[in-house]
């Protein structure tokens, strides 16, 4: 079981792309851990529901859903009043939250119960043994509270034709499979459709995707090798403890079991009663676990049905946390289990950990802290970072690598595949260290796929292993702690290569169940860089700021990241009207909930409704509802913000109602407040003359001209200006910052306005892009003293003249057909027309003719504009993506770009300016000139200097 991410927000490189994705046209292995076998896809295709059409799991999921979720307001209404079912319900919630984790809710147990209710008649069609489902120590600690709660009067699903008709489904299917393989193959097909689609926020919350066989095989036989290797050991060796920590169905250990190369048939009875163990967090999951280890077990050996001891329903972070509790009363079998585990020595951890990065908010699935185990990361891989933000390396895959690098102790192997961004971030540089300070010898299989790029860059990546489970670099990393070994800290790494598809990396890891790839010598450099190493001439320039310290003494004395509201359909829109209407009504939404809140005794008593679509919950709004913190509407929070490159929206800017507003208030204290943005990414700058929002740059900083400081109320004197909204503005350009200038140039009569400029149009340099790309992606820009400072300044100035005022420029000279006057809306702007790639012979896209309006097509676009990118996407090609007519899924709010103006030519104009704005952006750029950096004046800062 491992990691999701967040979907994209939109798929491709913002225009409409054929075949862009690398998977695209191919036949792919599912998102499954197993294959159907073909006597399911028959029967698949044959079983007729009621209304007729063909059954496919996928076609129950809502109904289910929606079953689920009413029969879990009939147990909350039972449980929620005193009596018998309340306190036999009180014990269940107290065992998994000691089984599981002490954040278990009360809400979370009834969603178990509800889940377990209507599935195990499933199990029971496809197991006729009753050993196989009524043994289940899991299935036997859930029973005995059904079994409370049926007693205290809650009724029967018996009756539900809806239930009825899947249970009969399942029964015709598995009356024709006669195999226990084929059994064990449908179960997991309907696990899947069922769990991650029907429990849709249990599945987000733990970050769960599921594993190709191909990538657990090639686990398997690396790490048989290493044992081999470097302990004369193999995983059928007596003693070897192998342990999967996120087991998910059981995939690792039921290809462990089943591999006759792995484990000997002589040696499997006691590696399985004694070796393997298996921990899975969520009770669905860790039933189906048990009964696949289970059938691959009886299936390799045979005779009678044999229980798998090893197999644990627990949260592998929880149970090694100081002061963990157990559970003794519900699921009593499984804790003698977890006790036993826990004593063990654990020689090999193997698995796919889950991948959820920080918090899944506003569905009430937030994840869980772990006290004991965060100190370990900060003890750890903090410490060797400089990056501004940490946040992830408290990710759950992370987690699982500091975890497991100590339960092995001095003398193990640990074989993940996870999400690689470790790999080469600023925020893995701890990571990295600690990896080859721990470890003998590290090995990294890159399997690429990062997603999250775009266009050629994007297509260079290949296939997403996990399709579309998740959309991050996926690596499988193997790390060996043998004190008897010579090497210490040796990194070996492997790349799968460029352009390939999910199939064709899959085909090559089955290569790996033989030998191990061509392994590459790493080196490390001294900032903990394994790839992308950095320049580090680098250091020798002005740090625009300087990260380890809270006031920065830098060019820039302040920076902030953009607003970020994590509710973005409520909070923005290209209507000023439909935004208030949504802000109101999310603040009576807000109000109500801080009232029944408080009636509720608290947040913890306190279960908000997070389906409610007139709101969406985040930890700082739970948070002020907890304290009882009240909304109101502020007509001064209606602002224009800069949401995307040429894309302005209207925006409610307050602290309240958005997630984290950083330091923007200081820069945009009220509407028509005067101030300039450089927002620095590693894609490149970008500049805003009102609130940017955090993806106006991907999670750049902003390095304002100007920032505000409201003037003292008391009466002090004071020599700074005070505006007629009472606050006065300062320069955000530090006067160490000019004054280096001054010293570097004292032929010029440099001002900070200057500088600001000057910034801008060196950030736009080619040269210093491509010669300090590997700096960019992992720290601050650093700005250099190039000869020429009036050069870049003034293409700075020009720069942003075309990036800010880009809506007052003169449209660029298209030939327009259709009808002028009245182009008609914008619903979604496509190209009509379709060429012959002369590379590829492919049909794709004429670029030059874009259908931008119901009645009006514009010809003549230069291909050439299409060269001048921001934020990872040509400058149309953000125009296509986000001038387009949206109902947000969860809010059911319509979010139309026509509502933005009055005029009827807005956005056919505003399509023809931005044509301008990347022609004569590309021309200001190309003619920049070399950086020809000065050496350091005379009197260099002592704490801009780096070591």
């Amino acid at each position: 079981m491992g990691g999701g991410d967040n979907p994209p927000e939109n798929n491709g490189n913002g225009e409409p792309d054929e075949g862009d994705d690398p998977n695209s046209g191919e036949n792919f292995q599912p998102e499954l851990d197993f294959e159907l076998g073909e006597m399911a896809k028959a029967i698949n295709a044959q079983i007729v529901r009621k209304c007729g059409t063909k059954i496919y799991w996928g076609e129950w999921t809502d109904d289910i859903a929606a079953i689920t979720s009413k029969r879990a307001e009939a147990i909350y209404q039972l449980v929620d009043q005193p009596g018998p079912a309340r306190e036999a319900f009180l014990g269940f919630v107290d065992g998994l939250k000691d089984s599981l984790n002490p954040g278990y809710s009360e809400t979370d147990a009834i969603a178990v119960l509800a889940q377990h209710e209507v599935t195990k008649p499933i199990f029971q069609t496809l197991f006729t043994n009753k050993e196989v489902i009524d043994h289940n120590p899991i299935v036997q600690g859930l029973d005995r509270t059904m079994a409370a709660l049926y007693e205290a009067g809650l009724p029967s699903l018996g009756d539900n034709p809806t239930l009825r008709d899947l249970y009969g489904s399942v029964r015709l299917s598995a009356s024709q499979l006669e195999t226990d393989v084929a059994k064990q193959n449908l179960i997991k097909e309907i696990y899947n459709e069922f769990f991650t689609k029907a429990f849709k926020d249990t599945a987000d919350s733990l970050g769960i995707v599921y594993t190709p066989v191909e990538v657990v095989d090639a686990q398997l036989h690396m790490v048989q090798r290493a044992l081999e290797r470097e302990f004369g050991q193999s995983l059928g060796s007596r003693g070897v403890h192998v342990l999967d920590g996120f087991a998910g169905t059981g995939t690792y250990i039921c290809r462990l079991i089943e591999d006759e190369t792995l484990i000997d048939a002589s040696d499997l009875p006691y590696k399985y009663a004694h070796d393997l163990h298996s921990n899975e967090i969520v009770p669905l999951a860790a039933t189906i676990m048990d009964i696949n280890i289970e059938q691959s077990y009886h299936k390799r050996i045979g005779g009678d049905y044999q229980p798998f001891p090893g197999a644990l329903l627990t949260d592998t972070f929880q149970m090694h946390e100081d002061g963990d509790t157990m559970d003794d009363s519900v699921f009593t079998e499984n804790t003698a289990r977890v006790r036993e585990q826990k004593a063990l020595p654990i020689k090999v951890i193997v698995g796919n950990p889950p991948y959820r990065a920080g918090d899944s908010e506003g569905s009430g699935n937030q994840n869980t802290s772990y006290r004991t185990l965060d100190s370990r990361i900060e003890e750890t891989y903090t410490v060797g970072t400089t990056a501004t933000s940490i946040r992830t390396l408290y990710d759950h895959y992370i987690r699982a690598f500091r975890w497991a690098s100590d339960r092995i102790g001095d003398s193990g192997i640990v074989c993940f595949v996870s999400n690689g961004g470790w790999i080469t971030s600023a925020s893995g540089a701890g990571v990295r260290r600690c990896f080859a300070r721990e470890f003998n010898s590290i090995y990294v299989y890159n399997l690429r796929g990062n997603q999250r790029t775009q266009g050629e860059e994007s297509r260079r990546e290949g296939g997403k292993i996990f399709d579309s489970g998740s959309r991050a670099t996926i690596a499988i990393t193997m790390l060996v702690k043998n004190p008897a070994s010579n090497e210490h800290g040796a990194i070996h790494y492997r790349d799968i290569g460029d352009y390939l598809n999910r199939q064709q990396k899959l085909d090559i890891l089955k290569d790996t169940v033989e030998t191990d790839p061509d392994w590459v010598e790493l080196t490390p450099d001294k900032h903990g860089d394994w790839l992308d190493q950095r320049d580090d001439s680098y250091t020798t320039f002005i740090p625009v700021a300087i990260e380890k310290y809270k006031q920065p003494e830098g060019m820039f004395c302040t920076y902030s990241l953009g607003l970020n509201t994590n509710r973005d359909a409520w909070v923005y829109n290209f209507s000023r009207s439909s935004l208030s209407v949504c802000v109101n009504r999310l603040i009576d939404t807000y109000n109500q909930a801080v009232h029944d809140c408080a009636h509720a005794g608290g947040w913890k008593e306190y279960q908000p409704d997070y389906s409610n679509q007139a709101i969406k919950w985040s930890s700082s709004l739970e948070s002020s509802c907890a304290r009882g913190v009240l909304a109101s509407f502020n007509e001064p929070c209606l602002r224009v913000a800069q949401y995307r490159p040429f894309c302005k929206q209207n925006v409610y800017f307050d602290k309240l109602l958005n997630q984290r507003v950083f330091q923007q208030l200081k820069l945009f204290p009220y509407p028509d407040a005067s101030n300039l943005e450089i927002i620095m990414g590693e894609r490149g700058p970008f500049i805003s003359d009102c609130v940017p929002d955090l993806e106006l740059n991907h999670h750049g900083q902003c390095f304002p001209l100007y920032w505000y400081e409201k003037a003292d109320n008391t009466g002090a004197l004071t020599l700074d200006e005070v505006d007629s909204h009472g606050y006065i503005r300062h320069d955000a350009i530090t006067d160490t910052g000019l004054k280096v200038f001054r010293e570097a140039y004292p032929n010029l009569k440099i001002t900070k306005e200057d500088i600001f400029y000057y910034v801008y149009g060196v950030l736009h340099s080619p040269e210093y892009r491509k010669r300090f790309a590997n700096n960019l992606k992992k720290e601050l820009p650093r700005i250099p003293l190039a000869r020429d400072f009036k050069a870049f300044m003034k293409a700075g100035r020009a720069l942003a003249h075309l990036h800010l005022d880009y809506e007052s420029l003169d449209p660029w000279p298209v030939m327009e057909v259709g009808d002028k006057t009245n182009p008609g809306r914008t619903e979604k702007m496509v190209y009509p027309k379709k060429v012959k790639d002369p590379d590829t012979g492919r049909k794709v896209p004429d670029r030059s003719i874009l259908k931008v309006a119901e009645n009006l097509t514009i010809e003549g676009i230069p291909l050439r504009a299409y060269e001048y990118v921001v934020n990872g996407k040509s400058a149309i090609g953000w125009l296509i993506d986000r001038y387009k007519v949206t109902t947000d899924k969860k809010s059911g709010i319509t979010n139309d770009p026509n509502d933005y103006s009055d005029d009827p030519r807005y956005i056919v104009d505003l399509v023809e300016k931005v044509i301008r704005v990347s022609m004569e952006t590309l021309d200001i750029v190309d003619a920049l000139p070399a950086l020809e950096e000065l050496p350091q004046p005379a009197n260099w800062p002592a704490a801009w200097k780096k070591e």
